[in-house]
């Protein structure tokens, strides 16, 4: 008779994903991003497919699949930051540093950075900075 929790029994569906959203958030502590064997080795531990560790990964805009940009632009994109000139402060950074390699700078729009009091907002580098003016 086996023991109750025995695991020679399959895991359910709930099981195999519980917790991997926080293992990818260790996993691009440790490393800045996900890498692809990483990856593999956290769907493989789970009984996933691949796919499925991918889905999770790509789902959330905070995941990297690849190595970041030495510097991370993010401007908030959401009504009050948009309408404080956040789109044009963006097409001013974007001509600004025209030419400079993805490697080195990255410049995206993001999800309410919850600034909407002193819009708009961004984000540099993990560095919050608010109350922006061309």
């Amino acid at each position: 008779m086996a023991a109750s929790g025995s695991t020679s029994k399959e895991l359910s569906a709930e099981h195999k994903v519980e917790g991997v959203f926080e293992e990818l958030k260790h996993i691009q502590r440790t490393f800045g991003y996900l890498p692809a064997d990483k990856l593999k080795i956290v769907a493989e531990r789970r009984g996933l497919h691949m796919r499925d560790i991918h889905q999770v990964a790509s789902f959330y805009p905070h995941f990297h699949l690849k190595p970041p940009a030495k510097t991370e632009v993010h401007i908030c994109a959401d009504m009050t930051c948009h309408l404080r000139g956040a789109c044009e402060m963006k097409a001013a950074l974007q001509a600004r540093f025209r030419g400079t390699s993805a490697d080195d700078l990255s410049i995206k729009d993001v999800s309410c950075l919850g600034r909407c009091d002193t819009a708009p907002a961004m984000v540099i580098n993990e560095n919050y900075y608010d109350n922006l003016t061309l």
